[in-house]
Order: C-alpha cells, then structure tokens, then sequence
C-alpha cells in the first residue's frame, strides 16, 4: 500500500534507516583500468591524437600553450622532420589520460654509438613534462609509463628538458630510481613571472614588484618618448605575415641579429614561430604586441594569452631608442592591458635576466631531468656526467682558474654528453699527466 507523506512527516522519519539505506546504494568508484602503448612514427602521430590531446589539456592542469599538441607538431615539422618520434600514451578505459612525447635518435657520444630518447623540445620550448588530463595522479600516470619505457629496450638514456618544479616527468625520475635504475637532475634556468591586480583596473596594474627609484625612472623615459612623438600600443591576434615580418626585423635589428640568435636567422626557427603564430591564431591564443612611436614599432613582443596567463617567448627593441627604455615601456603598457583584458598573470618564460628582475622578485624553477638504462654505456656515461664532471670542476676551479677558464669554454662547444670525457681529457691534460 502506497502512502503519500507531507513535508513534516517526512522530517519525523527515523535518520538511521536513511543513512543505512543511502550507504546501501552508494556505488564505488571503477577502479582504473590502465592501458599503456608506445606509438612510433612520425609528426602524423600528433595529428592523429590532436583532438584528444587538446582535450586532455583543456580538462587538465596542462593547459598552456607548450604542452598543446600543435605546439609539438611545429617543432617536429622545424626541428625534427627526420627523427623517429615516440608518443607514450596512457588511456583509462580507452579515454586519453597522459601523454609522453619523445624523439629516438642514434648518436655517437665519444665515439660510442648511444640510443638516447629526447623529450620534444629545444631553447625555443621552454616547458616540457608528462601531459596528465584531469583527475590522473602524476605517481600512477609516471608508474605506467616507465612500465612502458622499461620494457621497451633498445634505449640507453632518457633526458627532458625544462621539467617544471613539482612536474609530472620528476614521478617518472622517482619510478626509475624505486628499481635502481641510474637518475639525475640539474638546474636549467628559473623564470619570473608578475601576478596581476584582480578587477581589470588597468591603473592597479603598476607593479607591486617594483622599487620606487625603477617606477621614477620608468616615467621619466616614458615623458622623453612621448615628447618625440605619438606613442601607441598595439596589439595583433592574427598570424598576418605582414606583421610577423614585421616583428622579425625588430628582433634581428638588434644584437641577438649580430649573435644569430634571432629568429630570422634559420629557417627551421622561423618556420617553427610561422607555424605556432598561425596555430595561436586559430585557436585565440596569439598576442603579437608593438609599441609604435608615430607609427614606428620600437619595441614588440611575440607573446601568447592563454586560460588566464600572458606568456612572452620571444621580445624585441629598436636598438636606436635604448635611451628611452623601450623594452620596459611596453611591459609596462602589455601589464595594463593584460589587468583590463582579465588576466591574471604576466610570464617572462625564458630565463632569468637582470631587465626582467627589475619588474619581479617571484620565480618559477626548471631542470633537465634524465633517467639511464642498465647497460654499461648508460652507467659510464652517468657517472662521467653526475661524478666526474663535478669533481673536475671544483679540483680546476680551485687549483688553477686559467685553465678551468679555458676547459669551460671549450666545454661550451661540445654536445654534453661528449662534456664529461672532455673536462677529464682537459684535466689530466692541463695537469701534466699525459707528459709523465
């Protein structure tokens, strides 16, 4: 018999026959059911997996522009057309949950032919790490994948560049080192970043990080500039090739132009920021800034606005206006304008330089993080890189800086893993021992 209860009798039921019944049919969670695969190929791989890879991003913790899957791709397309690439994903139930992209290559350290996996990134990527979607542990995502990478052989070191602090890829690190596999890490760079004012007031934008006497001077030059003529932000969200072109020639104008280290300078660099400017574009991301003085660019930024974070990978000034401080003029003006478009960060990316320490004290930390395989290669070369090479170091630096000097430079121009052999070369070299 059915029987109908008002409002106040349901109140007078009894609460423990409601948790009991409630605690009856409450459902666990579906354990995970891991599947873990090693996909080999080529830049069509990324294609493949983009759309979920790009929803893994936008779900997970891994929403910035370097761990999207186009970003990956124009690397591939610029760097590395003729590497082997491996793609480590791991699925839960056949849904995309992490992602490992790597690059096999055959290369002779010290006249060794050594196996080395690489993970898909150079000075032009500043951020790499094993891509978890929402809800994924890094310690059981990394268990998984070095399950994977363990059993595959054929590999004699692992190594991934920029790994954040408190990174997924150092999971994998701590895998490797539970089995007592070879492992190490060092310091690559620290980058600054400003935390914007809440509320969109552009005017609250001024800079807490800032002493009083760089704020004085910084309005001071602004006065100078503006007396020349008419200055003007401005701010670009299409790859127009016009514009890029534009922002190319105030970058090589400068000195990195003279050091070759603008982008201009290769065609590979160039057609990797072709590629990221056109893909940014298409998905909303691209903030290409100039500072124009009567029309003239004197300073811009090939920078990137994504989920809240204004990035700026690339910066350039006209060399001619270095008096007026352009560079800063228009961080300070890209500052106002990222606090009025609803932003809450300002990244520098790249590393640490006494410009950008003018505008913050707050840093982010990066490493190089590698993991070495059980063959004697992998554990001579480990202990070349985490014994030897220290050791020479502080003996050279403390006997005889001449020739620590010489041994660095030298050092500079070697790949580094050839690095280890080397400074022990030029150590016992520079100390005789060769002549007794």
């Amino acid at each position: 018999m059915r029987r109908d209860l008002s409002p106040g009798q349901c109140a007078s039921t009894k609460p423990s026959t409601l948790v009991a019944e409630s605690a009856e049919l409450q459902v666990p969670p579906l354990a995970r059911s891991w599947s873990c695969e090693v996909l080999r190929g080529g830049v069509e791989l990324i294609e493949q997996l983009a759309l979920e890879w790009r929803r893994l991003c936008q779900d997970g913790s891994y929403s910035k522009p370097f761990f999207r899957p186009e970003w990956f791709r124009a690397y591939v397309r610029a760097f590395a057309p003729d590497k082997q690439i491996w793609l480590v994903t791991l699925r839960d139930r056949g849904r995309l949950s992490a992602v490992l992209p790597l690059a096999y290559e055959q290369v002779a350290i010290f006249g060794l032919p050594v196996a080395r996996l690489c993970g898909l990134a150079n000075d032009h990527s500043p951020r790499f790490d094993l891509i978890l979607g929402a809800g994924v542990s890094a310690e059981e995502a990394a268990a998984e994948i070095w399950k994977a990478l363990r059993n595959f052989s054929g590999w004699d070191f692992l190594k991934a560049p920029n790994v954040p602090a408190g990174g997924a890829f150092e999971e994998i690190l701590h895998a490797a080192e539970q089995e007592g596999y070879p492992t190490g890490r060092w310091e690559s760079f620290c980058t600054p970043s400003i935390a914007l004012p809440e509320g969109g007031n552009p005017e609250t934008a001024q800079l807490g990080g800032t002493d009083s006497k760089f704020r004085a001077n910084l309005r001071r030059r602004k006065r100078k500039l503006t007396a020349q003529g008419n200055v003007l932000l401005r701010r670009v969200e299409k790859a127009d090739p016009a514009e890029l072109e534009s922002f190319y020639r105030l970058e090589q104008a400068g000195w990195k132009g003279r050091q070759g280290s603008a982008i201009a300078c290769k065609p590979s660099t160039r057609q990797f920021y072709d590629e990221v400017a056109r893909e940014a574009g298409r998905f909303g991301y691209l903030s290409l800034y100039f500072l124009e003085l009567d029309g003239r660019a004197v300073a811009g930024h090939f920078g990137l606005a994504h989920e809240g974070i204004y990035y700026c990978p690339k910066v350039g000034y006209d060399e001619q206006w270095h008096a007026y401080s352009p560079g800063h003029l228009l961080v300070e003006a890209i500052l106002r304008d990222c606090t009025a478009r609803g932003l809450r960060e300002f990244d520098f990316v790249g590393p640490k330089m006494e410009w950008k320490s003018d505008w913050t004290s707050q840093v982010r930390h990066y490493s190089w993080c590698f993991v070495f395989s059980r063959s004697w290669k992998a554990r001579m070369l480990h202990a070349a890189k985490f014994r030897i090479v220290p050791i020479v170091k502080e003996k050279l630096s403390r006997r005889r800086p001449a020739v620590d000097r010489v041994v660095r430079t030298r050092l500079r121009n070697w790949d580094w893993l050839t690095r280890p052999f080397a400074a022990l070369w030029l150590a016992l070299n520079s100390s005789g021992v060769w002549s007794k």
